[in-house]
């Protein structure tokens, strides 16, 4: 019998790349168990799969005095948002324990959603997304490099992006402070430059 976790998986392989990318199990209706989440993770490892996150994707959004709403601009559910959120926010770690490679996604469609919440601006998506990784645990290191080192591996293009080095291009996010000592860094930008190389 399938464990409950491996079922949810979609897998996507991508022809430019030896690896696949995959979500999170989320929709699974059953808590999971660790050592479950453990398995799972050696499984993707072996077989060079990547996980991007999502878990910005079912968190609630607005204030909670007027109604909170999922990304899409739904009422905010427990059994189709909460739920899944909180599982997520309790695998994340364990993948990422067990040397699973995570990648920052959001899974975001850019469409209006008429919600007074600042994580749904145009860019703060992937910033709220690298938030909540951190919430859930991961290390500081280990959120970067799920938004620039991994990422580019797990779409094929680390010779060009991913990391900063000579003859690469570069998009560079300048800010104030030191995110490895102050996560909240992170929200106070200075300068970008883009498509430098």
């Amino acid at each position: 019998m399938a464990s409950p976790l491996c079922a949810p998986l979609v897998i996507r392989r991508r022809t430019s790349c030896s690896c696949a990318i995959s979500h999170p199990p989320c929709n699974i209706a059953v808590e999971p168990v660790p050592e479950e989440v453990s398995r799972l993770a050696t499984m993707l490892g072996q077989k060079h799969v990547a996980v991007t996150t999502t878990v910005s994707v079912f968190d609630a959004y607005g204030p909670p005095s007027s109604g909170q709403r999922s990304s899409t601009g739904a009422t905010y559910t427990n059994a189709t948002r909460k739920e899944p959120f909180d599982r997520l926010m309790r695998i994340i770690p364990i993948l990422a324990e067990a040397g699973v490679t995570l990648v920052t996604g959001t899974d975001w469609v850019d469409r209006l959603v008429n919600i007074d919440d600042e994580h749904l601006m145009p860019g703060a998506k992937t910033l709220h997304e690298m938030d909540l990784l951190r919430r859930a645990g991961l290390s500081t290191q280990a959120v970067i490099d799920s938004a620039t080192r991994n990422a580019a591996d797990a779409l094929g293009v680390p010779k060009n992006v991913g990391t900063i080095a000579e003859g690469k291009l570069a998009d560079l996010v300048i800010i104030d402070g030191d995110l490895l000592d102050d996560f909240s860094a992170l929200h106070r930008t200075i300068a970008v430059f883009i498509e430098h190389a």
